[in-house]
């Protein structure tokens, strides 16, 4: 709903995490992010389980290898 509602209405990207975020996920991510050029916006929603508590950790450093990491 969010997608073709918002996302192409809007001409934005969305980025959709369940559980661990893997480097490649970081990567094509910040990749993309850095190509648009434009300033981003982050909304972590979680349940602070074990793997809520480190999404935050996770999306502040990123990839080491992508734009920005």
């Amino acid at each position: 709903m969010l997608m073709p509602l918002v996302c192409q209405r809007w001409g934005l990207n969305l980025f959709v995490a369940a559980g661990q975020m893997s480097e490649s996920y970081l990567y094509v991510a910040g990749t993309e992010i850095a190509e648009v050029g434009k300033p981003t916006f982050v909304y972590a929603l979680t349940d602070f389980d074990p793997g809520g508590k480190t999404i935050f950790n996770t999306l502040k450093n990123g990839s080491k290898k992508a734009p920005g990491g």
